[in-house]
């Protein structure tokens, strides 16, 4: 007969879904989060469907993407009712991010280029999972 080990525990990692068409700034945020985090990586934009099955706990998300424009995917993101709760933290280096970012009800927002520690302290924010330096 198999007993299961009781002081074995299994810790579900939050995850972090970033979609980014750049491929250096999608892994630099990947290299910062993986200890902490299941990062799942896409380069352009996915189906609600996915997002919804995938039930990430924060997107980051850029604005310019080959098919279409990130604003628009939060906007769609913020009114589906399963996945309007997840925050979304914008960002991109074009002029006028506040703006965008407010009007599709992102939850945050970095200019390109972002400051690590900025970007660490987003995280932080909205998964409660970073430790503090």
């Amino acid at each position: 007969m198999f007993e299961a080990d009781s002081s074995i525990t299994f810790v579900a990692l939050k995850k972090i879904l970033i979609i980014e068409d750049d491929a250096d700034t999608a892994e630099v945020v990947t290299l910062i989060f993986e200890s902490a985090f299941e990062i799942i990586s896409v380069n352009d934009l996915i189906p609600i469907e996915r997002v919804i099955y995938m039930n990430p706990n924060i997107i980051i998300l850029d604005n310019r993407l080959n098919s279409g424009l990130g604003s628009a995917f939060c906007k769609e993101l913020k009114a589906n009712p399963f996945t309007r709760y997840i925050p979304v933290l914008f960002f991109s280096g074009e002029m006028g991010l506040e703006k965008i970012a407010n009007e599709v009800g992102a939850d945050a927002y970095l200019e390109k280029p972002f400051d690590l520690i900025d970007l660490e302290n987003v995280v932080r924010k909205f998964s409660g999972s970073l430790p503090t330096s």
